[in-house]
């Protein structure tokens, strides 16, 4: 996760419920827990998205729960089509 930090615009947990804690930690010594979203249930009536995991420090989660994070913000100066 550190080495995919450093070079990665996002990066992208699966499998997140057993490892929470260690990579909450992680994503917080980097500030990043305000740019990080977990999917939890996704595709199903019972789809639950936390954003800004500052807010959840104690998070209870299925083992395919999926963690999103933004490393570095788009920039859209570098010519990436957005869809309007």
């Amino acid at each position: 996760l550190e080495t995919a930090i450093a070079w990665a615009d996002v990066v992208v947990v699966m499998k997140l419920g057993s490892v929470y804690q260690q990579v909450r930690h992680i994503l917080d010594q980097h500030g990043l827990l305000e740019r990080s979203y977990i999917v939890q249930g996704a595709t199903t009536a019972e789809q639950i998205v936390y954003a800004g995991l500052g807010d959840f420090p104690e998070l209870s989660l299925p083992y395919f729960s999926i963690l999103v994070t933004q490393v570095r913000p788009l920039n859209l100066a570098d010519g990436v089509d957005c869809p309007a």
